[in-house]
């Protein structure tokens, strides 16, 4: 709406009926009413897409992947038994307890092992975090049926170039968004660039990248085939990675007690916090610039826009610095 409104110049240059636009809002409504990461099951759905054959037919793909050790050892302090403390003395323990865990593992593996211990997703412990699930869930499923029913797959012959953003928060500095193209790797990183430019694709990606197993980008890629597609994930950051951690499993243990903890609840109200800073007004101006940044770097690529028209707005609204505000923001 923000595009074709007039106070956004922007001339479209649309190229009749051979391309098209489809914006996909909430795969896991149920986080998104229960303020979970996490979806009824317990299932990352951002680890979920392990699509074998890239149409979801191998319903096995889930059971094939092999245990995650490193994990296996950080589930005891990520994923707590038993009753959630109750008074504020015994959570700050809990949570003293957990962090100072946490740092010792980090001084002793190092940033990068622990990340990649515990983000990429594990496939054993279905109370724990990061749960990939033991086959494909829901929003997943429907999402890729309506894709087919959207010519939106390897199978269309016609299907030339597909661009895929998928917009996340919780990883990287505060009110900056990080490009992290699929699995990393050079070649993909290389089409980014053509498309975003480099100035928001880290130069080090070990500093702020994980490998994710069965992650939204990869399986779009393989569903609608990686040679015509480009799949990117824009990550606004919020608050630092033991915090964000902290809070997930704050309320994952909660829900794990009582599925039926009402969203006012503190645990819900730290994760919220954790992905949406909601009292920043120059966060919420930097998400709404720069994610129409990427769309318009999307469309005129495709042809969709004037590129003339196209770089005059992105120059317009790309924050001058972290976490400024632009589109008259602070």
């Amino acid at each position: 709406r923000l595009l074709v409104d007039a106070s956004v110049p922007l001339e479209f240059a649309l190229s009749g009926g051979d391309a098209g636009i489809v914006l996909i809002h909430a795969v896991n409504p149920y986080g998104f009413k229960t303020l979970r990461r996490w979806n009824e099951n317990n299932v990352d759905l951002n680890r979920n897409w392990l699509l074998g054959s890239g149409e979801g037919e191998d319903m096995t793909a889930h059971q094939k992947q092999p245990r995650n050790n490193p994990y296996a050892e950080l589930h005891p302090i990520v994923a707590p038994s038993g009753p959630v403390p109750t008074s504020a003395a015994g959570l700050w323990l809990d949570e003293a307890y957990m962090k100072s865990r946490s740092l010792w593992i980090l001084l002793t593996r190092g940033r990068a092992a622990t990340a990649q211990a515990l983000a990429p997703g594990q496939y054993q412990s279905p109370e724990g975090l990061f749960y990939g699930g033991a086959k494909l869930e829901a929003g997943p499923e429907i999402t890729l049926t309506y894709l087919k029913g959207v010519s939106l797959h390897v199978s269309n012959a016609k299907l030339e170039k597909v661009i895929h953003i998928d917009v996340h928060t919780g990883l990287g500095p505060f009110g900056w968004d990080s490009l992290l193209s699929l699995e990393n790797e050079e070649i993909y990183v290389e089409k980014a660039r053509k498309v975003f430019g480099d100035g928001h694709i880290p130069k080090d990606l070990k500093s702020i990248a994980y490998g994710a197993t069965g992650s939204f980008p990869a399986g779009f890629a393989e569903f609608v085939g990686r040679g015509s597609s480009l799949c990117i994930t824009q990550e606004f950051g919020t608050k630092p990675p033991l915090e964000v951690v902290t809070s997930l499993r704050y309320e994952n243990w909660v829900w794990q007690n009582d599925r039926r903890t009402p969203t006012d609840h503190p645990a819900k109200q730290r994760v919220l916090d954790a992905f949406y800073p909601r009292e920043s007004p120059a966060w919420k101006s930097s998400v709404v610039c720069r994610g129409m940044t990427l769309v318009v770097q999307a469309l005129s690529d495709l042809g969709l826009v004037y590129k003339e028209a196209a770089a005059d707005l992105v120059t317009s609204l790309d924050p001058p610095s972290r976490g400024k505000g632009c589109c008259g923001g602070p």
